[in-house]
């Protein structure tokens, strides 16, 4: 599965049922995530990568980036500013 998906690919994303989380980045923001061995994708819950350029986020008004956006069937639920630790994150994970 690719991690990485567009604007549009989001609006539809975002609407899943259970926990869906984004990370919203400045196109090649953190591109180590992308790769097969990051932590990303050995994660209980669906993260994906949603790379967007300077207008699309002004059109979302995500504002910061990096920004994490947590959404339950479809509700936007929690929101965090930059990318924790990995351990900082899992834990977060395992409290939701």
């Amino acid at each position: 599965m690719n991690l990485s998906i567009g604007f549009d690919e989001f609006m539809t994303a975002k609407e899943d049922k259970g926990v869906n989380i984004f990370f919203f980045l400045l196109d090649n923001e953190y591109s180590h995530l992308d790769n097969e061995s990051s932590w990303i994708r050995y994660s209980n819950v669906s993260i994906r990568l949603v790379r967007l350029n300077k207008d699309e986020f002004r059109m979302l008004d995500v504002g910061l980036h990096p920004k994490i956006i947590f959404f339950r069937n479809g509700r936007e639920f929690k929101e965090i500013n930059g990318i924790p630790s990995v351990t900082k994150f899992r834990s977060l994970i395992q409290k939701l």
